[in-house]
């Protein structure tokens, strides 16, 4: 038996596991990594840290979108990584866009605003996104199961 490769996913911010669900490469094993609950005033470093003890393989690359991208990046000044994959993300602090600086300035801590979030991305999804309705309903599945808190974490996370 021929070992495949492994490469570990890390979804966007409030998405899951089923981000990737369409996706296969021929000779890869998939492996996913979805959110862990963060500490309080966690910074990123030590969750991507908490995060990539799930890792159990010594020979693997890293695929991550938007800010699992991130989270990639940083499990990689950890462990060996083979290759890193980023979709829709930032490699470091000077190409997040200026708007994210203003995120900052909303509640995210308050768990209002992190719903109000959740919301509004379900609601205005159709008309950016021309995604058909089965992926609509999964996006809306995924983000309305999301944590308030791990938005709420991972707004401020990129806004700082």
């Amino acid at each position: 038996m021929i070992n495949k490769h492994v490469i570990y996913c890390i979804p966007g911010l409030g998405l899951d596991h089923r981000i990737f669900g369409k996706l296969s490469i021929p000779e890869v094993e998939l492996k996913f990594l979805d959110y862990i609950e963060p500490l309080n005033d966690e910074p990123i470093a030590a969750y991507a840290k908490r995060l990539s003890e799930k890792i159990k393989d010594n020979t693997f690359s890293i695929m991550g979108m938007s800010l699992g991208g991130i989270l990639a990046i940083e499990i990689s000044r950890i462990k060996k990584v083979e290759s890193l994959f980023l979709i829709s993300t930032v490699k470091n602090k000077s190409e997040v866009p200026s708007i994210f600086k203003y995120m900052d300035l909303l509640p995210t801590k308050n768990k209002t605003a992190s719903k109000l979030a959740i919301d509004a991305s379900v609601a205005f999804k159709p008309y950016y996104d021309k995604s058909d309705t089965t992926r609509n309903k999964l996006f809306d599945s995924m983000i309305r199961s999301a944590s308030v808190e791990l938005l709420a974490w991972g707004v401020q996370q990129v806004s700082n």
